[in-house]
């Protein structure tokens, strides 16, 4: 019988939750307007300034709040998370991900180490919502 294969180590860093920055984003809608937002704004006046930055290295625990009647799978470009509460409830086995569905009227906190600088998007999967303003960005220098 042969034995297993051994895979090697995970390259992606383990977040320190004990040093970790705590950022609140919360997803909302303007039904007048037809607009999405984050943090009250719509994305498309994000475009100058970031939702947050980040130094290097730091842990970032972002605070996922959905004050909306629908469902959004948010995405981050350039980086894997660790999915950590479901509302107030911590997940046993906080999973990796790259985008995370949010439930309607629902909060997840995620977690990730900023080790990949640059300008990053944050954005709804749903391209409607995307395009209507449930976007920004973040920068890790």
């Amino acid at each position: 019988m042969d034995a297993p294969l051994a895979l090697p180590a995970n390259p992606i860093p383990e977040p320190d939750l004990s040093q970790a920055k705590l950022l609140p984003l919360l997803f909302d809608e303007e039904r007048d307007k037809a607009e999405w937002r984050v943090n009250g704004v719509p994305g498309f006046d994000h475009l100058g300034a970031p939702l947050f930055s980040l130094k290097r290295g730091e842990t970032c625990r972002l605070h996922l709040h959905n004050d909306s009647d629908f469902e959004h799978p948010i995405h981050l470009h350039g980086y894997a998370f660790r999915v950590l509460k479901r509302g107030e409830r911590p997940l046993d086995r906080p999973e990796w991900r790259d985008t995370v569905l949010i439930g309607r009227r629902e909060a997840v906190e995620i977690a990730f180490v900023a080790d990949n600088p640059g300008a990053w998007m944050l954005h709804c999967h749903i391209l409607e919502h995307q395009a209507a303003g449930m976007m920004g960005h973040f920068e890790v220098g």
